[in-house]
C-alpha cells in the first residue's frame, strides 16, 4: 500500500472516529483507535525508508544477462531491473 493510500485510510477513520459517539457509533472506539495507530506506525516506517538504487555493477550485470552479441532485448531488461528494484527495496 502506498503512503499516500495509507494517509488516506487515516483520514477516513479519524472522521469516522468523530461520528462514532454514543448511540450513534458505527464502530467501537477501541477498534478504531487501534487502526489508527497501526496506519501512523505504518506511515511514519515507510516514510523511513530509503530507496535503493542499483549499483554501477549490478546494472551492468542485468545489461549483460540480455544482451546477445550486438543485440539487446530490451523488454527483459525492463523486466529483471523492476524484479531487481523490487528486491532491494521491498525485501
Amino acid at each position: 500500500m502506498s503512503i499516500e493510500a495509507m494517509k488516506q485510510a487515516l483520514e477516513a477513520l479519524e472522521q469516522i472516529n468523530q461520528l462514532s459517539v454514543g448511540e450513534n457509533a458505527i464502530a467501537l472506539p477501541g477498534e478504531i483507535d487501534a487502526a489508527m495507530d497501526n496506519l501512523r506506525a505504518a506511515i511514519e516506517q515507510a516514510e523511513k525508508r530509503k530507496w535503493v538504487e542499483l549499483t554501477d555493477d549490478e546494472a551492468r550485470a542485468l545489461v549483460n544477462r540480455v544482451t546477445f552479441g550486438d543485440r539487446t532485448n530490451w523488454q527483459a531488461l525492463i523486466y529483471i531491473v523492476d524484479a531487481k528494484l523490487k528486491e532491494k527495496n521491498h525485501g
